[in-house]
């Protein structure tokens, strides 16, 4: 569904002339609900960045949430040894915190493409980091969660709305409900949460079925 069938939707329950113009914020407002809950697999992304030679970090897309699981190697780096047949091999992914610990040691990191690596979120903008400058470049395929925008445009419609439309008007109407403190945001929320718990339980099925099917 688009944002303006979505208002449609809210309309049908909610029936308050002065709070239509409030429908895009709720509907909006589901969207970051939703995503703030879960890592839908609908949201995936992927996208190839270089780190450098001399640098020490290299900035993720604006839209990146969060990693996929480690169990399915979400950062991958190029291998600049092209005499082992091996393209790409998995991120060494860590914290900081057991990075610089480990380097204190003395423990050898290299300075290269097998350097362990952590994510940075600073003010809102991540970053794959390293605990030194790259002594050439590392070229690295990320696979990610996107935060998906806020739908503007009426005619506007993302991988959410168009997965799981009763999720979102389900909430928003609960939200505009709760607006006017009408008991009806109860029942609106109640069939956010049953919405929500069927569709997570779905989500969960596709992407172990998508794993399997890339084993």
């Amino acid at each position: 569904m688009n944002l303006e069938q979505l208002e449609r939707k809210v309309h049908q329950s909610v029936r308050r002339d002065d709070l239509q113009g409030d429908y895009p914020e709720y509907i909006n407002e589901a969207l970051d609900e939703v995503q703030r809950r879960w890592d839908w697999a609908d949201t995936e992304q992927a996208t190839e960045l270089t780190l450098l030679s001399g640098e020490s970090e290299v900035r993720l897309p604006d839209d990146f949430k969060n990693l996929l699981s480690r169990h399915t190697s979400p950062i991958m780096v190029r291998n600049t040894d092209t005499t082992s047949g091996v393209n790409y091999f998995p991120a060494d992914i860590r914290s900081e915190a057991e990075i610089r610990r480990l380097n204190s040691k003395n423990s050898g990191f290299s300075s290269g493409s097998n350097m362990p690596i952590w994510i940075s979120n600073e003010d809102g903008v991540s970053f794959i980091k390293i605990d030194a400058t790259a002594g050439e470049d590392i070229n690295f395929r990320v696979r990610y969660y996107a935060k998906l925008p806020p739908l503007e445009n009426p005619k506007a419609e993302n991988a959410l709305t168009r997965a799981y439309p009763r999720m979102i008007y389900a909430y928003a109407r609960a939200l505009a409900f709760e607006t006017v403190n009408d008991p009806a945001q109860q029942i609106h929320e109640t069939k956010f949460e049953m919405e929500y718990k069927r569709n997570k339980g779905s989500d969960t099925d596709k992407r172990y079925r998508g794993r399997s099917l890339r084993m």
